[in-house]
């Protein structure tokens, strides 16, 4: 009889801050995700702050593991875009929109701020187990824009070519550019936030640098 590897392997995901590891989200039986700190980093007191929801009343860390079944812990599942662009995204890679820990296996390579994820050797090809197929079987895969902006508004990470243009880059990866476009519902949402950024910055406070462009000037702009 051939032995197979086991489908439901108790797969480890590194949180790290930068190059600090931070701890860990580990897969276990019953598709429930565990998060810990790393124990190098819960005793360092001059360790980076990974979220103020983790700050303890007396000033220290809470480092109770935090388990959920299915999704994520919260601060991992606000990292990860919502609605439209979910739903794209994991079409895209062949995973299912509320298995968030292959989400996040996925697109941990370029997450908001300094959060980055690290997949274990056994996730080096992402199986989902409830899919078809696995996504390194897909002919598209690796074309997959593989970036996280949190929030339902569909948008995208972009960067600005020396020519003056947006452009959406393949892996998602390295743009410093958030370009966020409207849809049926939200048609003029673009136009409200442009509006309200530049309000606040003619009242003095400190914006980032904010265009409103076309949607036709943006190049590899996904059409679906």
């Amino acid at each position: 009889m051939a032995n197979t590897m086991p489908r439901m392997s108790s797969n480890v995901l590194s949180v790290l801050l930068n190059d600090v590891l931070v701890g860990s989200i580990t897969r276990i039986a019953d598709d429930r995700n565990l998060f810990v700190f790393d124990t190098q980093y819960s005793s360092n007191p001059s360790r980076p702050t990974l979220s103020l929801g983790y700050k303890a009343v007396d000033g220290g860390l809470v480092t109770d593991p935090e388990i959920r079944r299915v999704r994520l812990p919260p601060f991992f599942s606000n990292l990860l875009p919502e609605g439209h662009l979910r739903r794209y995204l994991a079409n895209r890679l062949n995973l299912k929109t509320q298995r968030e820990f292959f989400l996040l296996a996925a697109l941990g390579d370029d997450l908001p701020g300094a959060v980055r994820i690290k997949r274990s050797p056994d996730l080096e090809h992402l199986v989902d187990d409830e899919s078809e197929e696995t996504a390194t079987h897909r002919e598209d895969t690796d074309y997959a824009l593989r970036f996280s902006l949190a929030g339902v508004q569909l948008k995208f990470s972009a960067v600005l070519e020396n020519s003056g243009t947006l452009t959406i880059p393949v892996h998602g990866q390295g743009g410093s550019w958030i370009v966020k476009v409207p849809n049926l519902s939200l048609r003029h949402v673009p136009e409200a936030e442009y509006s309200m950024l530049s309000f606040a910055r003619e009242s003095g406070i400190m914006v980032p640098e904010i265009r409103l462009v076309r949607t036709d000037s943006i190049n590899n702009l996904p059409s679906a």
